[in-house]
């Protein structure tokens, strides 16, 4: 299979395309075709040598970055999923998962079905900033219904699925942006905006 590889860390320039082995998938795993990948500033930090290759013991070049995918089961060792179902998500982190590859073994358990009615691409965009978004506002600051969060950079990646995800909560959200994305904040449910620019 091809793969985007580094054998070292550096700038955009370090990466090659080469042919790697097709990884094959333990039990409780499944092969997926990589449809799509998503980059996150996790995957440029972790590409210069910082974001998670500092939880790394030691670093074994070639590596292949990436961790949020899109794609199709091409085999499957659990049963969860069976060949030809659509799947995206964020297998491994923060070991590698080697995404930018086209196939990826991955748990299980790390993956969920793609909807129907969004493409590759998006989805390969959700996992890191979904999770998150929701670890942020469910698992550590617990927010319930009724209650008031206050979201920073609404518009941004993380912020604009917090509001959503705050909203579908029943919390009453503010949060910050600039001028330009006054309107978007809002109609993605934010009920107090405060520009960050005035």
């Amino acid at each position: 299979m091809k793969a985007a590889v580094i054998h070292r860390f550096g700038a955009t320039d370090c990466f090659v395309v080469e042919e790697r082995p097709t990884p094959i998938p333990s039990q409780g795993e499944v092969l997926v075709e990589v449809h799509a990948a998503g980059v996150n500033p996790i995957d440029l930090k972790t590409r210069i040598g910082q974001g998670v290759s500092h939880f790394w013991p030691e670093t074994h070049f070639p590596i292949v970055l990436g961790w949020d995918i899109s794609g199709v089961v091409v085999e499957s060792k659990a049963p969860e999923f069976k060949v030809g179902d659509e799947v995206f998500g964020m297998p491994r982190f923060p070991e590698l998962a080697d995404a930018y590859a086209e196939f990826v073994s991955a748990p299980a358990n790390e993956l969920t079905r793609k909807p129907h009615n969004i493409s590759h691409i998006e989805a390969a965009a959700i996992p890191l900033a979904a999770l998150t978004a929701w670890q942020a506002l469910f698992d550590t600051a617990k927010l319930l219904a009724d209650q008031t969060v206050l979201i920073h950079a609404g518009a941004g990646g993380v912020g604009h699925l917090a509001i959503q995800l705050a909203k579908w909560k029943g919390a009453f959200v503010a949060s910050t942006t600039s001028n330009k994305n006054i309107a978007f904040v809002t109609n993605l449910g934010a009920e107090k905006v405060i520009d960050y620019t005035s």
